[in-house]
């Protein structure tokens, strides 16, 4: 809805600009598209574990999710109006994707009354990904430097319409007693976070400028956008029935893995960009 929302408005502000002022000249109005590299927006580590006991037997597990995060692409396109030849707004909506890779462990270890110790480990890969589309509005100012070249800074407010999309795996012990065996096993439990935000931030930045036509320029920039960390949730993946991973037990219910408190992840929205654009001047 929000999307849908700006995009009524940018088209408002691009036919009044265009068709109903009376002020503009050559050179005021400015579409530009860019592309290029983004880092910097991650997926932080996450910890967990467990230590309990029954009458029979002492149990510690704990375990790891550990995101690493490539380099990303970006795009965008906008409009700028100058109100004079060195100051003026500028809207833009943007698209950066990176793909995340994700590490995690489990150890589980348990402890009978007669001292007997046992122990595993577990490890798995998975992947996923963190995208945005901040939508900016922004001051900028302009300093020519000859004729044919200029350099412009900006500022200004950015809105995230972030989305997450990470996947993992989780351990999880139990036990059961029976009147003539005690059973001891834990499960190889998928995880995921999906989940789309609103989020407001800012960004700032600055880009050179090279005249290579009437209407034309190229453009080469560095931009910030700054964005406040947000934690979610792990969500464990409905199965029709979780076999225990020591061939003991099985369960047909999902297990409470926020038994203890919420297992989360903090992801940084924030991010930087190198990129290089046109822009044709109306």
């Amino acid at each position: 809805m929000f999307k849908k929302v700006f995009f009524i408005v940018l088209v408002g502000i691009f036919l009044f600009f265009f068709t109903g002022s009376k002020l503009l000249i050559s050179g005021d109005f400015v579409f530009f598209i860019k592309g290029g590299l983004v880092g910097g927006q991650k997926a932080l580590p996450t910890n967990y574990g467990w230590v309990w006991n029954t009458d029979y037997v002492d149990v510690n597990e704990y375990g790891a999710i550990t995101p690493d995060s490539s380099m990303g692409i970006s795009i965008s396109a906008g409009l700028s109006y100058f109100f004079s030849p060195s100051f003026g707004i500028s809207t833009s909506i943007n698209y950066i994707k990176q793909n995340v890779n994700l590490d995690s462990d489990y150890n589980f270890s348990w402890t009978w009354y007669d001292a007997e110790n046992n122990f595993r480990e577990r490890g798995w890969y998975n992947s996923g990904n963190i995208s945005a589309v901040p939508i900016t509005l922004d001051l900028v100012y302009k300093t020519i430097i000859n004729r044919n070249s200029s350099v412009c800074f900006y500022v200004g407010i950015a809105a995230f319409l972030s989305k997450v999309n990470l996947a993992s795996h989780v351990g999880y012990g139990e036990t059961l007693e029976t009147d003539e065996y005690y059973y001891m096993d834990w499960y190889d439990i998928d995880v995921k976070i999906e989940q789309s935000d609103t989020i407001l931030g800012g960004n700032i930045g600055v880009e050179f400028e090279r005249k290579i036509g009437l209407n034309h320029d190229f453009l080469a920039g560095i931009q910030y956008f700054y964005a406040p960390s947000k934690k979610y949730r792990w969500e464990p993946v409905p199965q029709p029935v979780y076999e225990g991973e020591e061939e003991q037990l099985y369960r047909e219910s999902v297990p409470d893995i926020h038994v203890d408190g919420d297992i989360l992840s903090e992801i940084n929205f924030s991010f930087y960009r190198v990129y290089i654009g046109i822009k044709i001047h109306i």
